[in-house]
């Protein structure tokens, strides 16, 4: 018995939910896909009540996609506030390893760690003399920002800024990636943006 491939979602999914989310954010890969999924399911179950797909959009904004991505941030950054992570810096700086990143500082905190990568020759020049590495950090906010147990893993990728460095809006690389809890595979895509980001071909500059 051989079991056929899934279809792939129609284009208009992808490009709804791709228009939705925030713009200061990067989705991994399984985020967006689960996204996209759960737009499908939830516009077919519409449409079983006799709401159709245009029914969902104002001329403007798509609320049911709204509702999707705003939902998934949601739900996965409570799902990670159950995450117990022993070493977080270690976890960096083995995705690090992997896209052959070199790590040329480290911090670690209780609730956080994060790595600054070494430019690259292709990297875009950032900053006052165009000279700014890359940071990824992971971080939980203190959790009394938080009534319901710890605070949220949250991942960002962001220019290094020394302490008193200034540079204008919107000319450093800056977001933060919406993805399941952190893990291993998690970390692998997250440090992928941030291999993409170093040679250029990824532009965040919200």
């Amino acid at each position: 018995m051989t079991t056929e491939p899934a279809a792939a979602p129609p284009a208009d999914l992808i490009n709804l939910v791709k228009n939705t989310v925030p713009y200061d954010s990067l989705w991994t890969s399984s985020a967006f896909n689960t996204a996209v999924a759960l737009l499908a399911d939830l516009m077919a179950a519409g449409q079983r009540h006799g709401v159709a797909a245009v029914d969902w959009f104002d001329g403007r904004d798509h609320h049911l996609a709204q509702a999707v991505t705003a939902g998934l941030i949601e739900a996965y950054a409570r799902a990670s506030q159950a995450v117990h992570l022993d070493n977080p810096l270690a976890l960096l700086r083995t995705a690090a390893a992997a896209q052959e990143l070199r790590v040329v500082e480290s911090e670690e905190g209780e609730d956080s760690a994060c790595v600054v990568l070494a430019r690259q020759p292709e990297t875009p020049a950032w900053g006052p003399d165009g000279n700014l590495p890359l940071v990824v950090a992971l971080t939980r906010e203190d959790s009394a920002w938080w009534m319901n147990g710890p605070a949220a893993w949250t991942w960002h990728i962001r220019a290094y800024l020394a302490p008193g460095v200034t540079v204008p809006a919107h000319t450093t690389p800056c977001a933060y990636v919406v993805a399941p809890p952190p893990s291993v595979e998690v970390a692998a895509e997250v440090f992928g943006f941030a291999a993409q980001v170093l040679a250029g071909t990824l532009t965040i500059n919200p």
